[in-house]
């Protein structure tokens, strides 16, 4: 079997398992096809809960350490290899995102829920630590990690930081092959987007809805709130990527049948 065709069908593997934020099962399905992977390399393998209350305390950070003896001993690794392994729902379109291979002309193409965002950085790096291994005899001097909850408010990130951070002693470099819209051409760039989720309330005057011109309607208000958030001053180092992404979560009003509401709560996420 060729490099790519072994590359691939690690990546068949990782995304035939639809390990969504909601399936508690099939996360738990996922971490375990990843533990396996790495212990077949000679890690120590260690699933860490991201939370101590249901679900949370059955979603898991797996974490692969060399172990004892190989590399130089006693060192700590100073790479860290870093992925999530969830995916969102896929919204009635589950059928379209059925693992499989599309020639496209003269390429492969591998379509599946999450191939891209990230199980595809995933299997790069299962891959290339497959490839040491096979090289030098011997497992990576690099520790894993890779957590769930990222399309879930970074829970795992967040737990990582607040609960676990003692798995940073000795990084000093950290490594996330995660593809994302940067520019028209494949690098590699130098840290991660922020993140920023605003709640905002619009006041309107209520009235009943046969005479609107009376009150104030906040929904009229919200494409001038929309570009102002667009337009909101934050820095940018090119090296990061493309321009700032809007996303409204939510829209809510308190208002009852035929009324213009009195206001309106905008839920608004920012990536920058």
């Amino acid at each position: 079997m060729s490099s790519f065709e072994s590359l691939r069908e690690l990546l068949l593997k990782i995304i035939a398992v639809p390990s969504v934020n909601s399936d508690i099962f099939a996360q738990r399905e996922m971490a375990e096809l990843l533990r396996g992977e790495l212990e077949s390399l000679g890690y120590e393998v260690k699933l860490l809960p991201i939370g101590e209350e249901p679900p949370d305390d059955e979603r898991y950070i797996v974490l692969g350490e060399p172990r004892d003896g190989d590399g130089e001993k006693g060192k700590l690794p100073a790479l860290l290899l870093y992925g999530h392994y969830d995916v969102v729902d896929s919204y009635g379109w589950g059928e379209a995102f059925q693992p499989r291979v599309e020639v496209r002309g003269e390429d492969e193409v591998v379509i599946g829920r999450g191939a891209n965002d990230m199980k595809g950085g995933i299997a790069s790096i299962l891959y290339a630590l497959k490839e040491h291994r096979r090289r030098f005899q011997a497992t990576p001097p690099a520790k894993v990690i890779f957590v769930t909850d990222e399309e879930e408010w970074s829970k795992g990130a967040w737990a990582l930081v607040r609960r676990y951070h003692q798995v940073f002693q000795g990084i000093s470099l950290i490594v996330v092959p995660e593809m994302g819209v940067l520019s028209d051409k494949v690098t590699l760039i130098r840290g991660r987007r922020g993140r920023l989720t605003f709640r905002v309330t619009l006041k309107g005057i209520p009235y009943h809805g046969a005479q609107p011109h009376r009150g104030l309607n906040p929904i009229m208000r919200l494409p001038k709130l929309l570009e102002a958030l667009r337009d909101f001053p934050l820095s940018h180092d090119p090296s990061m990527g493309l321009a700032d992404s809007l996303t409204p979560l939510s829209v809510k009003t308190p208002s009852h049948q035929l009324t213009v509401p009195e206001s309106l709560e905008l839920i608004v996420d920012l990536h920058y």
